[in-house]
């Protein structure tokens, strides 16, 4: 159960919206189906990948061309703006000496063409201006799409990663329920037949054929049987609450679990499990250390792109709504904008050398995984082969007591036997009915947890 929690709360499976109560009758491949369907930790990862989409096509989007539009207005208070020759108080000071007769000549020609310069008003001015551009190289852009497509492809073998992970939890704890309800119909029928044996025990006592501490005894017995009882009711219900928050149903909902346990085990469904080939390469886990490990490689690449120049084209167009008297700006102006990094002192070299050691890094990372489920592996194996030995024990022990615990029963019926060794026995026949069915329980776990190793 803690294991599952466990699960649970690593699964970050939280809800507040209302779902409508359904009726369900479930076997263990329809409620995978269901969560498969329904679980908001795969939707999430559903949305990951949608957002990674989204990022893909924004990331190739800022290479394409670009356009923005504006729109200006100014006021400058009517400032004059006057313009002078020569020197800054008034009239120009002009060396005449130094001039030839062409000379002047000249600058009695301009004098009479501009005479006296008169100020300009700076009136205010108002202009629209549309900006186009395009990327002609950018090596950083595109390693940066390419990254963004690794990232994606991290999301969708999340989304498996996270899929396989609701699978077991709902396996687990389907088959934990019917273990459960396996043990209620134990203890029931146990309990009525000590309620039976506690009768005839009264009727005894009131015929002076048995001891008053007998009935004592045997009413004490099942006193405990029944509050064990109410306990495992308890965690039934509990699981249920589990199982309905895995397949994303509302509590209210009601289900009905149509397989029964002995459906889970079979001799030779064992033995080709525990044949199956491993492989590494196939395991969710190792699959996103494999992309990690692309996507450091791929942030080399994208710092050393930093060294390289990048090239823009750009056409600017400007609409004057408004002109002042004195304007000097163009109406169309069209370029290519060229950055070389020269001199970062250093960094982007150490950026390169910080982005190669995470590298090393992510390829140690994935050759420690690729050992660890090797050793896992052969771990599972183990596992069931061990859990399926103990689950064979311990089905041939619980004949055993069941056996001893109904000769005991008749000896105790004739006088023979008292009701401690009644009692003993039947409390041993229910320890290897709970040993039973935790080994059942073991090796259903070691055996999903094998094939989704697979």
């Amino acid at each position: 159960m803690k294991k599952q929690i466990g699960i649970l709360l690593l699964a970050g499976i939280v809800t507040t919206i209302s779902l409508q109560a359904q009726n369900l009758s479930l076997s263990l491949s329809q409620a995978k189906s269901q969560a498969v369907s329904n679980n908001l930790s795969i939707k999430n990862a559903q949305l990951a990948v949608l957002a990674a989409q989204k990022n893909v096509q924004s990331t190739i989007a800022k290479g394409l061309p670009q356009a923005d539009a504006s729109f200006d207005y100014s006021h400058f208070f009517n400032y004059e703006l006057n313009l002078s020759f020569g020197s800054s108080g008034g009239e120009p000071t002009i060396d005449y000496t130094k001039l030839d007769v062409g000379d002047l000549e000249i600058l009695k020609m301009l004098e009479s063409s501009m005479g006296s310069p008169e100020p300009i008003v700076m009136k205010g001015s108002m202009n629209s201006k549309i900006q186009v551009s395009q990327i002609l190289f950018s090596g950083q852009y595109w390693v940066g799409i390419q990254m963004a497509k690794l990232a994606q492809l991290m999301n969708e073998q999340n989304v498996e990663k996270t899929r396989s992970d609701i699978e077991e939890s709902v396996s687990n704890v389907y088959f934990g329920i019917l273990v459960l309800e396996e043990s209620l119909g134990v203890l029931g029928t146990t309990i009525q037949n000590l309620q039976e044996t506690q009768t005839r025990t009264a009727a005894m006592v009131r015929a002076g054929m048995a001891e008053s501490t007998d009935t004592s005894k045997l009413k004490m017995a099942v006193n405990n049987l029944i509050n064990n009882k109410k306990q495992l009711e308890r965690t039934v219900s509990f699981n249920y609450s589990m199982l309905k928050f895995l397949l994303g149903v509302s509590q209210q909902s009601t289900i009905t679990l149509t397989e029964p346990i002995s459906a889970f085990v079979d001799e030779s469904n064992i033995a080709g499990l525990l044949l199956k080939p491993f492989s590494v390469e196939q395991v969710d886990d190792y699959k996103l250390l494999e992309s990690q490990e692309m996507l450091a490689q791929k942030s080399i690449t994208l710092e050393k792109m930093s060294f390289a120049p990048t090239a823009v084209a750009f056409y600017n167009y400007n609409y004057k709504i408004i002109s002042t008297d004195f304007d000097m700006n163009p109406d169309h102006i069209a370029g290519v904008s060229v950055k070389i990094p020269l001199l970062s002192s250093g960094s982007r070299s150490l950026k390169v050398q910080e982005a190669k050691i995470k590298y090393e890094q992510a390829q140690n990372t994935k050759s420690i995984v690729a050992q660890q489920l090797q050793i896992k592996e052969k771990q599972a194996r183990y596992d069931v082969a061990s859990a399926y030995e103990n689950y064979l024990l311990q089905k041939e022990n619980i004949a055993l007591s069941l056996q001893i615990y109904d000769k005991i029963r008749q000896k105790y019926e004739y006088g023979v036997a008292s009701s401690f060794e009644l009692t003993q026995a039947n409390n041993d026949y229910l320890q290897a009915q709970s040993n039973y069915l935790n080994a059942y329980m073991q090796l259903l776990q070691a055996k999903t947890a094998l094939e989704k190793l697979l």
